[in-house]
């Protein structure tokens, strides 16, 4: 936040706001995340902010129509919620956003962790049919049953105000380096990969700073930073609600957008093609790979 309030100061100062981007969240903290939203409203500072997942390759492509009926909705990533939960949020932000009515806000939010978490699957509250075709669509993800080899799951379960439920699910061993999203959607299941290159090149990125580069030359974001506003409070506060053991009953996130009019490039293929699909470095190059990348047998 320190950094944002001092970019703040000289908009202030100059009476001028220009284009603003700021990688991932807004802040670790809801009420600091509050407060740059606030600020940049009242500089009136066209802001754009969140993760590359949103702009990544789909497999299948999938993408709800506007004003699409979800009721219930999962995202599963892997590591801490601490470290990637910020990305398995917006993966599911960036899909549900687009469901009837547009953006309602958060009524509660709960985090779990090991076998807290199996049991909210086998009692309902995180559909377990849902956890299943999410993970499923992972290409990469381990053989073998999900709870042997997951040693320590995460999940954050969403209620939001108008009765949709949403959870993202931590499963490192299972899924590794996957991530996946899956909703009821007017009545049908249905499922997709959300594929990073993780090669050298990080070739997914190039489609955030596609975003970035249209948005400084427009002043127009390619979504509302009322999502980036959602998703940073939502893990701060599942984080939160973990650690203390209980719900966290969230009025204060009664955030209302709506994804009509948005617009974000994107890839239509569901997986990387061309030269963002050969890898690096180039043949003969691979005395420049660090000793941390190197592959160890």
């Amino acid at each position: 936040m320190n950094y944002l309030e001092k970019i703040f100061r000289v908009f202030d100062a100059s009476g001028r706001s220009v284009p603003l981007f700021t990688d991932k969240a807004l802040s670790y903290s809801w009420l600091d995340s509050k407060w740059i939203y606030d600020r940049g409203k009242e500089l009136k500072v066209p802001m754009m902010a969140g993760s590359s997942l949103p702009y990544c390759w789909r497999d299948p492509y999938l993408e709800h129509d506007l004003d699409t009926h979800i009721t219930e909705a999962v995202a599963i990533g892997y590591a801490s919620l601490d470290a990637y939960g910020f990305h398995v949020v917006e993966i599911l932000q960036c899909m549900l956003e687009r469901r009837k009515n547009g953006e309602t806000g958060v009524a509660s939010v709960e985090g779990l962790q090991g076998q807290d978490v199996w049991n909210a699957i086998d009692s309902g509250k995180i559909s377990a049919k849902l956890v299943n075709a999410a993970c499923d669509k992972i290409k990469g993800r381990a053989k073998g049953p999900m709870r042997e080899l997951v040693k320590k799951p995460s999940a954050v379960i969403i209620r939001y105000n108008d009765g949709t439920r949403g959870a993202i699910l931590m499963l490192d061993e299972y899924v590794k380096e996957g991530w996946a999203y899956a909703a009821v959607a007017d009545g049908k299941t249905v499922a997709t990969e959300f594929v990073l290159d993780n090669s050298m090149t990080y070739y997914h990125f190039s489609y955030l700073t596609l975003n970035i580069e249209q948005f400084l030359l427009t002043g127009v974001p390619p979504i509302p930073i009322e999502r980036s506003l959602l998703t940073s409070s939502v893990i701060d506060l599942g984080i939160r609600s973990l650690k203390e053991g209980r719900i966290k009953e969230t009025p204060f996130l009664n955030i209302h957008y709506n994804a009509k009019g948005s617009k974000s490039i994107r890839p239509s293929k569901p997986r990387p093609t061309g030269i963002g699909n050969r890898g690096w470095p180039p043949a003969g190059y691979e005395f420049i790979i660090p000793d941390r990348f190197k592959k160890k047998n």
